[in-house]
């Protein structure tokens, strides 16, 4: 039986790591970025579903091969921020 790391099985957190992959590219990330922007200054009651600026099936927080831990923490929360 796997054992648990920070409340989660060691299967899952393998899982979890196979499923978001760094494709991301830096002109990805602030396009994305200034897409959120766009959507945030909006007129309320303006918005319409495709004007959200969903992030990747697979790369949920726009990771880069080249992020160190410091950026993807900060991607991270900025995405939690973005889609709670």
């Amino acid at each position: 039986m796997p054992t648990a790391v920070l409340g989660l099985s060691v299967e899952v957190r393998e899982n979890a790591r196979g499923t978001c992959v760094a494709t991301a590219t830096d002109a990805i990330y602030q396009q994305h970025q200034a897409a959120f922007e766009r959507l945030r200054a909006a007129k309320p009651g303006s918005l319409r579903e495709v004007d959200i600026p969903w992030p990747q099936p697979h790369n949920l927080v726009f990771l880069t091969p080249r992020d160190g831990a410091p950026a993807k923490k900060l991607k991270i929360s900025m995405a939690g921020r973005q889609y709670p």
